[in-house]
């Protein structure tokens, strides 16, 4: 619980492409403080909207029950002796505003004593509107983060429309630690320094008593706790997801965010936990009262009758109208809920595209094929209302291996159209069949959405794969491609194993649907064995199991002897080389043949002249007479072929 420095500004600053700026006192907006002398205990009562109204669809000239709206707003109290402060609170920008209440130990009770200097030094910031606009930068459990915050941590920094800084801070204050005011569930405290009297801003709330905060050594002063519903309110904010913006400031190391779905450094502000205002409260409320007015008396008119139900009442005029219900507190203090009555009649048409859907065709609307444990490529249906008031959707109920890829629309307006998208689950491999159904206040409901699909897995493993040596410099692969399971193969990977050794090392890429490959990169006096690897979008499938044979490349011919035979003709001879000697057969290597190549004296190509069985000399005919010639050769075996051998002496036919 450590304050940091400025330099996180420009740091956040450079990641979100805001500029640092100094922090906008708005004083004017401040609530007055209370004065000093000792207070009473009160009963302090806070009015709220318990319950969304729904939105109501009627046919013309229909009826509405009576709304019962006893439930609607809540009043809640507690009995309190110390300044009372509201911190109007926000999860993410756009959330409802949650105020939470807290009681200061600026006054002593039996069984705890007051805790004056602190009090002073928190109110003393939010009479100043130094909490305007912070928010709460750390939460933790302190075992991983898995679970939910066990303290949450803010008056530190800023975060705003204009920017994001720094709470600004005066002279530290001496800690204040008492027994008889520990770190209980739902107190707040002050967050510090190692250094004990250090304490400045920065607060954090106990979402669970912490009693190592009192322990000695490691004391932290308590000096208010919540009340109303605030233990609810944190025990909210401590479920939060939390992430590592430790790159910006060590600070942010367990950033509390009401969301993580697609978050990154430009849209962080928008997901945290705000202090919007603070300000010191003291409402004696105890009840509220009712009004109600309708946007368009003709199409529904609204009154609240003496049991302070809503009389609802729509003629033949079609159309929307918004009800707007008021809630009062004795203090002044006031809430508002609203919702529309819709006079008219819902319709609902799909299309897939510009295709039009009927409920239940026979021909199921192909979702695009995925990989298991990829992101499907996504399906977008357009529901449209060809009514005439709002379409409301009840609920959408999807076949097995089919997910929504957004939140299912739950209204459409009249005349209007919104997106249904979805796509293949790729949890697991699946042929998907069924309909989705989506329920709405149309007439003949549910709309039944046939779609069919198929979520594919990695490739099966290639099957006999042929290698052998070609040439002596390079090995010649061949396979039968994989069973693609929906996917084309996209690349190949030729591995190698040497013998001896335990491990498969990846010797070449292969790239498209092909099936053969060359790989140079071997040592040949060594051998090999070789398996391979075919990869979709799912992944790679296994090796490749036609067993493991080893190549082992022959060695060449040497002492090769050429002399003149008659006309066109040469006799060779040569000697055998010693063979490669197999560790796995315990015997060399056994050759099939040889391969006698030509060149007349004074040119460099060879000439592939004839295949002959394993001898030490033959005789080469067919060449022209009275030239010059030189031979070579190359030996054969089930490995392939070795390098060429050294040039014979030259032979004049």
């Amino acid at each position: 619980m450590h304050r940091e420095n400025n330099g996180w500004q420009e740091r956040l600053g450079r990641w979100c492409g805001i500029a640092p700026r100094e922090r906008r006192r708005r004083s004017a907006q401040r609530r007055p403080g209370l004065t000093a002398e000792a207070l009473e205990s009160r009963h302090m009562m806070a009015i709220a909207v318990a319950g969304a109204l729904p939105d109501l669809i009627v046919a013309p000239g229909g009826t509405i029950a009576p709304i019962d709206t006893a439930a609607q707003f809540s009043v809640t109290g507690v009995t309190v002796q110390g300044t009372v402060v509201e911190m109007a609170t926000q999860a993410g920008t756009g959330s409802s505003v949650r105020s939470l209440f807290l009681e200061l130990y600026d006054q002593a009770i039996p069984g705890r004593s007051a805790a004056p200097i602190s009090t002073a030094n928190f109110l003393s910031y939010v009479n100043t509107g130094a909490y305007d606009s912070s928010i709460f930068h750390r939460a933790t459990d302190f075992a991983g983060d898995a679970g939910p915050a066990k303290f949450l941590q803010g008056g530190g920094f800023t975060a705003d429309a204009e920017g994001w800084g720094n709470v600004a801070t005066v002279a530290p204050i001496n800690l204040e630690w008492a027994a008889n005011r520990p770190n209980a569930k739902g107190t707040i405290s002050y967050a510090r320094t190692s250094d004990v009297n250090s304490a400045t801003s920065g607060f954090f709330f106990n979402v669970v008593a912490n009693p190592s905060f009192d322990a000695v050594g490691n004391q932290y002063a308590a000096f208010g706790r919540v009340v109303g519903d605030g233990q609810a309110i944190l025990d909210s904010y401590a479920a939060f997801r939390r992430v590592n913006a430790s790159a910006v400031t060590a600070a942010f190391a367990t950033l509390p965010v009401s969301s993580v779905d697609g978050i990154t450094y430009q849209n962080l502000p928008e997901r945290l936990v705000t202090v919007l205002t603070a300000g010191v409260v003291a409402s004696p409320a105890t009840a509220f009262g009712l009004t109600a007015t309708s946007s368009a008396p003709t199409i529904a008119s609204v009154v609240v009758d003496a049991a302070g139900k809503l009389q609802l009442a729509v003629g033949q005029t079609r159309g929307t109208a918004t009800i707007t219900v008021t809630g009062t507190d004795l203090s002044g203090a006031s809430v508002q809920d609203t919702f529309t009555v819709a006079v008219g009649v819902p319709g609902i048409a799909v299309a897939d595209g510009v295709t039009t859907i009927t409920s239940g065709q026979a021909q199921a609307v192909a979702l695009e094929a995925a990989a298991v444990a990829t992101v499907a490529t996504s399906k977008t249906f357009t529901i449209s209302n060809p009514g005439d008031v709002p379409l409301s959707i009840t609920g959408v109920t999807l076949p097995a291996g089919v997910k929504l890829v957004e939140a299912a629309p739950t209204s459409v307006p009249a005349g209007g159209s919104a997106n249904l998208i979805v796509a293949l689950d790729t949890v697991a491999l699946k042929a998907v069949s069924g309909s989705i159904a989506v329920s709405s206040s149309a007439a003949g409901s549910p709309f039944l959405i046939p779609v069919a699909g198929v979520v594919f897995g990695r490739p099966a493993a290639p099957t006999a794969v042929i290698s052998a040596w070609g040439n002596g410099t390079k090995a010649i692969l061949s396979w039968t491609a994989a069973v693609d399971n929906g996917s084309p193969v996209t690349t190949s990977a030729v591995y190698a194993l040497e013998v001896g050794t335990t491990t498969w090392v990846k010797v070449a890429d292969v790239a498209g649907t092909a099936t053969s490959t060359e790989v140079f990169s071997l040592d040949i006096t060594k051998a090999f064995a070789f398996k391979v690897a075919s990869r979709n979008i799912a992944g790679f499938s296994k090796l490749s199991n036609d067993g493991v044979k080893y190549l082992m490349a022959p060695i060449t011919p040497t002492a090769i002897v050429a002399a003149a035979a008659g006309t066109g003709a040469a006799n060779l001879t040569w000697q055998h080389a010693v063979q490669p000697w197999d560790t796995i057969t315990k015997s060399y290597r056994p050759l099939t043949g040889y391969v006698v190549f030509t060149r007349q004296v004074g040119t460099v190509a060879w000439t592939r002249h004839a295949d002959i069985p394993v001898v030490t000399s033959t005789t080469v005919t067919g060449l022209v007479a009275g030239r010059s010639y030189q031979f070579a050769l190359r030996a054969k075996s089930d490995s392939g072929g070795s390098l060429i051998s050294k040039p014979s002496n030259s032979a004049t036919l």
